[in-house]
């Protein structure tokens, strides 16, 4: 009916209704999850700010209002949140702190803001506070929150006002229905944060202290704060994470695998390394809930806790992780095998073989739903980790590389490039012969028994599922039957076994080597060409690791036409022509890598020219190849005198 009402009739409707009814209609709407039109909201909100109506509200209207225009996705105008700021920060400056808990799992809001006022009425309460940070944070925190290039997407399911904050979360990623590009005020949060830590002089604790609102909030209310808060990129005061500390101290046995999600993921999207205390709890309480979190959950605390790069994470929290990835083994989407091994590679974690054999496995049945830069996030994890993939990894990676070839980015490129030249010296470094596969065994044993002790045969059962169509799924088979090698793996091989071992490296190594000659003829043949000047784009420690792999390539035969003088020369160029503009960012460790790998090539006639177009010191680089130039030429002296 609205729909069909012509504009004049419908704004002159609209302008007949009390504030009162107004709100309402919002109200109702939104819990409803339904969307009364973008031009309905907007006649609605301009209607309450011109007439004056937020100045007459009580506090819980004022949050109600609030709520609604964040779960009807319209973000208001500059002119509206700025009365509604100053009708919010007129109502009350005290917070009413009740005598019971203040938890409360829906939170709903009274949708009739005429009813008779009670006593505390104009007094904001700890829930009306949590609720005011989630609309605001819905409203302002962006268009889609990212993890690392995870993106929490937007879901359409109808939640509470209130509800879990990994519930709330996904509604950051809808797309706002109003063209107004609006940021928000840095005085509303700073008024926000005062509010939490000023206390009403009637909430006074027995001993004649007061209390904030923070020592009387639940552990959900305060993860909620610092979910909300960590989206809008404002840093808690000090006295937040004192509180979070203490309801950690208490909640720590029974906090929520949701809890722990978003504590980690606000932690890291602030950039900001939680309180010992906190980190402790958490780590502690991560053990218990981590196979209660979902694929995306896990990627979420991995990637977090890569961004705050953590020193040295407890072994029990790999263990943890490693055991949730093994029992959702069969969910894990493309994208989310490529976020774990990054995650865990940034980590510094060291994972046992049977770990990635499993990985490698799953990624054979997921690789054709990766994109250019998945395929590209993976080889480098793979090469960081410091682990030489299977023959089947490699496989299907050339495959999904050749066929999407022209969809990678000058970076991607790079990075597969750095990390195929990473891959051929750990591939360099396998065992070659007998007393060194010995060895290598024992080492994978020892990993792998270090991981059973968190692995049980009711989670593998889980793992895989019972159902006929999975027992018949090759991969799964294969799985099965390495985790079961895995398992069994002896002290000590008989010969021919630790010979079967060796012939498995061998020919991973000839399918690496084919893989590698195609992509890199590929790089090779973009690089040269260089359209549009797309290496320009490359900062100086990508063009560093560009020239480092440049070299490991030459020295395996790897590169196509290299012999070819004309190539070397135009390669040299490109390289070249791309790091004059970024010599000013290079870092000594940088530059340390290019001078290096400019010998290593024998390109030293391009040293000179680079050190003296540096701004900052190079005195140290230049000492240091001075000195490797007089050991070099004592050498070939007494060389030549022998």
């Amino acid at each position: 009916r609205f729909a069909s009402t012509g504009e004049d009739d419908f704004i002159h409707g609209i302008a007949q209704c009390s504030s009162g009814v107004l709100l309402r209609h919002l109200a109702y709407f939104s819990l409803c999850g339904v969307s009364p039109g973008v031009d309905y909201v907007h006649q609605c909100v301009e209607r309450l700010a011109s007439s004056g109506a937020f100045a007459t509200m009580r506090v819980d209207a004022l949050v109600q209002f609030v709520v609604s225009v964040a779960r009807l996705e319209y973000r208001p105008q500059k002119s509206v949140l700025a009365a509604w700021q100053a009708a919010l920060t007129q109502a009350d400056s005290s917070v009413h702190i009740p005598d019971g808990s203040t938890s409360d799992a829906s939170l709903r809001l009274s949708v009739d803001s005429t009813a008779d006022s009670p006593s505390n009425a104009s007094i904001i309460s700890v829930t009306q506070l949590c609720q005011i940070w989630w609309a605001l944070a819905v409203l302002f925190g962006g268009n889609g929150r990212r993890d690392s290039d995870l993106e929490r997407v937007s879901s359409d399911d109808d939640e509470d006002l209130m509800v879990q904050p990994t519930k709330l979360t996904r509604t950051i990623g809808s797309k706002f229905r109003d063209s107004h590009s609006i940021s928000l005020s840095d005085s509303l949060v700073d008024a926000l944060w005062d509010l939490w830590l000023n206390s009403d002089e009637s909430s006074g604790s027995a001993d004649g202290g007061t209390l904030t609102p923070m020592t009387r909030a639940s552990v959900q209310e305060l993860t909620t704060i610092l979910w909300a808060s960590a989206t809008l990129k404002s840093a808690p005061p000090a006295s937040f994470h004192d509180a979070l500390s203490n309801c950690f101290n208490c909640a720590a046995p029974n906090l929520s695998a949701s809890v722990l999600v978003d504590v980690m993921w606000a932690y890291g999207e602030l950039n900001l390394p939680p309180p010992e205390n906190i980190s402790r709890k958490w780590m502690s309480a991560f053990q218990h809930k981590a196979r209660e979190l979902s694929c995306e959950d896990l990627i979420v605390v991995l990637q977090a806790a890569a961004r705050l790069r953590l020193d040295a994470p407890q072994e029990q929290f790999f263990n943890s992780a490693v055991s949730a990835f093994r029992l959702q083994l069969l969910k894990w989407t493309a994208g989310q095998l490529a976020a774990f091994v990054d995650a865990l590679s940034i980590l510094k974690y060291e994972p046992e073989r049977a770990l990635m054999t499993q990985w490698f496995d799953r990624f054979e049945m997921a690789h054709f739903e990766m994109s250019a830069s998945e395929l590209a996030t993976s080889i480098v994890a793979v090469a960081r980790l410091g682990v030489a993939p299977s023959e089947g990894f490699l496989a299907r990676w050339g495959d999904s590389f050749e066929s999407q070839q022209e969809l990678f980015t000058a970076e991607d490129l790079a990075l597969c490039f750095w990390a195929l030249a990473r891959i051929g010296v750990l591939f360099q470094k396998l065992p070659r012969d007998e007393i060194t596969g010995r060895e290598f065994i024992r080492r994978e044993r020892w990993l792998q028994n270090r991981a059973d002790e968190h692995f049980t045969e009711r989670e593998e059962g889980t793992m895989f599922g019972r159902t006929r169509e999975l027992e018949q799924d090759p991969a799964v088979r294969r799985i099965r039957e390495n985790r079961n090698i895995a398992r069994e793996l002896p002290g000590h091989r008989s010969t021919d076994e630790v010979l079967l071992l060796l012939d498995e490296f061998e020919t991973n190594r000839e399918r690496f080597t084919e893989v590698s000659r195609e992509a890199n003829e590929y790089f090779l043949e973009r690089w040269l060409a260089n359209d549009n000047l797309e290496m320009s784009q490359l900062s100086a420690s990508q063009l560093a690791n560009v020239l480092w792999a440049f070299e490991e390539h030459a020295k395996c035969g790897n590169l196509v036409d290299w012999d070819f003088e004309a190539q070397r020369n135009r390669a040299r160029e490109v390289w070249l022509e791309s790091l004059g503009p970024r010599l000013a960012d290079a870092s000594p460790g940088t530059l340390k890598v290019v001078i290096t790998a400019l010998e290593g090539l024998g390109w030293e006639e391009a040293v000179n020219p680079i050190l003296n177009q540096v701004e900052i010191a190079v005195s140290v680089l230049r000492e240091q190849l001075e000195q490797k130039q007089a050991m070099d030429d004592e050498r070939a002296a007494g060389i030549n005198s022998v």
